[in-house]
């Protein structure tokens, strides 16, 4: 009879182990995956660009978006875009308000809203732009600009196509400044990057 009670109670207990593992265990991947966000991916994304006069008094510039996948999930994109927006000299319509005294930054808004001269954009509609944990890919863009222009930001956006709601993914807002006083015979190449780090939004 007391044989039949230990093997009873160690049952009891080892059962009772087994349920706090469990339990332990699921917590450890609520706090992993769902507090710490590991199922979604995380992104660092650097700009670069290169600017070559031509002989034609305009400016060709090279724009570069190095994409780096740092989380442990493989990153889905099906969309993105690069604008560039003219700065300096300012624009008119964004003078205008300055020289009003107003606030050039609309009502709601953090940023100034420079008008967009170019806009590049890739769909991937059939199948998703992936990048593979721990690796990194490269999207490319060509504009060519007025030669006065000195100053100009870069937005870049790469949507998360797991991501049910539309707008979500990684942006990245830059300011790229042309040195027209240190070019020579109308050509000049100049280089310059950024990188930002992106969690998934």
């Amino acid at each position: 009879m007391n044989m039949d009670i230990c093997m009873e109670l160690s049952a009891i207990i080892q059962a009772l182990f087994t349920s706090i593992g469990i339990l332990i265990g699921g917590i450890w991947t609520y706090l992993l995956f769902v507090r710490q966000r590991l199922h979604f991916p995380k992104v660092n994304i650097g700009l670069s660009t290169t600017d070559v006069m031509l002989p034609d008094g305009n400016r060709l510039v090279h724009a570069e978006i190095k994409i780096d996948n740092v989380g442990s999930m493989i990153l889905c994109s099906n969309y993105a875009e690069l604008r560039i927006r003219q700065v300096v000299p300012v624009p008119n319509e964004i003078n205008t308000i300055i020289e009003d005294g107003e606030d050039p930054v609309q009502e709601g808004m953090t940023e100034v809203l420079w008008p967009m001269l170019y806009n590049r954009e890739w769909k991937w509609e059939d199948k998703c732009f992936e990048i593979e944990p721990g690796e990194s890919d490269f999207l490319h863009a060509d504009y060519i600009i007025p030669g006065n222009i000195k100053v100009v930001e870069f937005y870049s956006f790469i949507a998360n196509a797991k991501k049910k709601r539309h707008g979500l993914g990684w942006p990245l807002t830059q300011l790229h400044e042309f040195h027209l006083e240190e070019e020579k015979n109308g050509r000049k190449e100049n280089t310059k990057t950024g990188q930002q780090i992106c969690s998934e939004k």
